[in-house]
């Protein structure tokens, strides 16, 4: 791990400067700019530029596209992560065949066991928050296709903020969240048949040369059980707490159509929506998951 490293937590002056260049471009919704994008399938290099820099930054950047409502389809999201670098889906259960999954209110019955397909608030997480340690999501593409009719906006919060927060109250914590056995996923079982069998893994990792920041977190009850030391009960319950409570450094947005969020598996959350009377106006998002972070070059 270089010497200059800031997730190295014996390195407090690299820490320190890493430190306040992030907290000065996290800005949430003060310093929030939506990054316009002419066409999905061809970004211009400023554009390209533009968007990395905000990931680079700050984990994540909001877009929103110009282009005529036919051409944002599923292969023009797949379009979009390609040039970003994004390259390796993470294939989910309700993904199709294009590994973009369509996000709106399922009919009774149908996938009503999994939140993102109902109208309920979602409480903050990562996504593939449940997956093998091998195959993590690393960037994820949300793009609004038809917004609610009322509610349904995301919020959004780098996960190197969140390290900060933790960090600075006590190292100890980070530490504790580095261990390998420190949240575990229950199996998903349905009708006596193992969907996925049961997982372990950090909240906190770190990726190959160590130089960036991976985080693994869902603020949900019933489906994660933590370590069972006084530890780990303690850096989550100050975790839990410090979410619960108003942040400036988060982004809250109701995407619109045509406008969308690229980000490196950002912590959010979403809040519940009411959809309008026709099937024409049911909020629909497309979402893409990667196992590549955004290109930073």
């Amino acid at each position: 791990m270089a010497t200059d490293n800031p997730f190295e937590l014996g390195n407090q002056e690299a820490y320190r400067r890493w430190r306040d260049r992030k907290l000065g471009a996290c800005a949430g919704d003060a310093g929030l700019k939506i990054i316009e994008i002419d066409n999905l399938y061809r970004l211009t290099p400023a554009e390209l530029c533009e968007v990395k820099k905000a990931c680079r930054e700050t984990n994540m950047a909001v877009y929103a596209c110009r282009c005529d409502d036919a051409d944002t389809d599923k292969e023009a999201i797949r379009a979009f992560g390609h040039q970003l670098g994004l390259l390796r889906f993470d294939r989910t259960l309700c993904a199709d065949d294009q590994d973009v999954a369509s996000l709106e209110v399922l009919p009774d019955g149908s996938g009503q066991e999994y939140i993102p397909y109902t109208n309920r608030p979602i409480n903050w997480h990562t996504d593939g928050y449940y997956n093998d340690s091998d195959h993590q999501v690393q960037g994820v593409v949300m793009h609004c296709v038809i917004p609610a009719a009322s509610g349904g906006d995301s919020v959004l919060l780098d996960p190197e903020v969140v390290y900060i927060w933790l960090r600075d109250e006590n190292p100890d914590y980070i530490a504790g969240l580095m261990q390998t056995d420190v949240m575990t996923i229950p199996a998903n079982v349905q009708d006596g048949r193992v969907l996925r069998p049961e997982r372990s893994g950090p909240v906190f990792s770190l990726g190959l040369t160590g130089s960036t920041l991976h985080m693994r977190y869902t603020a949900r009850k019933r489906f994660v059980v933590w370590k069972n030391d006084p530890l780990t009960q303690e850096a989550v319950g100050y975790l839990e707490a410090r979410l619960s409570g108003p942040c400036s450094h988060q982004v809250n947005i109701r995407l619109q159509r045509d406008q969308g969020v690229v980000c490196n598996n950002a912590l959010h959350a979403r809040k519940g929506f009411v959809d309008g009377s026709e099937n024409s106006a049911r909020r629909k998002l497309y979402r893409a998951r990667y196992l590549e972070r955004v290109a930073e070059a």
